[in-house]
């Protein structure tokens, strides 16, 4: 599958697997990961700061995690959440006043039945792509931007969490014999449900299929593999914690600021130490108090320039370099 010919969410999947077929990476090895980024996203979400990458990296560690039990996606979505709420059963969602129970005069076993005709006829319009799902959702759930604007995301993230636990459950449940593979679906429609409605009202603007085309137009992001992922096991970006490789950027544009400014007094030295002992310790209390020492000095170093330093030119440049290293920090903000 190239990523060009994506156009609904089958074919983001079988991108997904044809990129990375995780062949030697089991099912624990990728949960794991869609773990950890599912995590990461909520935190910046709860911080009102999350990143179109963040929401791409989890849907991708989901379809890979769906891969490795088979479940397609797409279609479990559809048949979860057609165009009407699965408990209550209409659009919108008025599960608030019925208890979770039908909204209208139908019978348990007829609940399957009218989900499968709604979910035919979105078949049949072909639209079955991330963003009309996206769409649909904030029509059955407009409760959703309501609770958002008032509390905050932090319903969301909770029903994320909540839901990836029950894909875990749900999955082992099944490995063992003991669940059915379509409640396996059911969990992940859930969970990709919660997740598309955070993107709605994160980036409402923005369109989720775009953004994952995006992302992969050259290939994995770590390797480089437009075909097939050659990143060893545990290869990957570092996104959350200190990576000492940025601090010894950090530590050389700041040696290349004082040395520009002509000023290399003990303050100095002491910035570069601190900057070291946060690259060897790789401990964020260290490198939190090393970077806020570093931006502290740069503002001081900034202010012998403004008065006539030499190379003020370049030492702006440099301590311009300095501020946005910084801000790329996860840890600071």
């Amino acid at each position: 599958m190239k990523i060009s010919d994506i156009a609904s969410i089958s074919d983001a999947q079988k991108f997904i697997l044809d990129l990375y077929p995780n062949d030697n990476r089991d099912f624990s090895y990728v949960f794991g990961y869609a773990t950890r980024h599912l995590g990461y996203l909520c935190k910046s979400l709860c911080k009102n700061s999350p990143s179109v990458e963040e929401f791409i990296r989890s849907i991708s560690w989901l379809l890979a995690l769906a891969n490795k039990l088979e479940v397609d996606v797409e279609v479990s979505l559809i048949k979860r959440h057609p165009d009407i709420c699965p408990y209550c059963v209409v659009a919108p969602c008025k599960c608030r006043w019925t208890g979770k129970k039908p909204a209208i005069g139908i019978k348990a076993y007829k609940i399957p039945e009218e989900l499968f005709y709604r979910a035919e006829q979105i078949k049949r319009e072909k639209k079955a792509d991330f963003q009309s799902h996206c769409e649909r959702l904030a029509i059955i759930y407009p409760g959703n931007a309501y609770k958002w604007d008032a509390i905050g995301p932090w319903q969301l993230t909770s029903k994320m969490q909540e839901e990836l636990a029950e894909v875990h459950e749900a999955a082992t449940r099944y490995l063992s014999g003991r669940k059915s593979i379509d409640a396996v679906a059911e969990e992940f429609a859930d969970l990709f449900a919660w997740l598309l409605s955070a993107w709605g009202l994160s980036f409402p603007e923005g369109n989720v299929d775009d953004s994952f085309i995006e992302y992969y137009l050259a290939g994995c992001p770590v390797c480089g593999n437009n075909e097939n992922c050659e990143c060893e096991l545990f290869a990957d970006l570092s996104t959350q914690l200190v990576d000492s490789d940025k601090i010894k950027e950090l530590e050389k544009l700041f040696l290349a600021l004082s040395s520009e400014v002509g000023f290399d007094g003990d303050e100095v030295s002491e910035v570069l130490q601190s900057l070291e002992a946060a690259s060897k310790s790789q401990s964020e209390p260290v490198a939190r108090a090393a970077v806020d020492q570093a931006k502290a000095k740069t503002e001081e170093l900034e202010k012998l320039v403004e008065r006539g330093a030499k190379n003020a030119k370049n030492a702006t440049t440099i301590a311009q370099a300095i501020y946005k290293a910084i801000e790329n920090f996860p840890f600071v903000g």
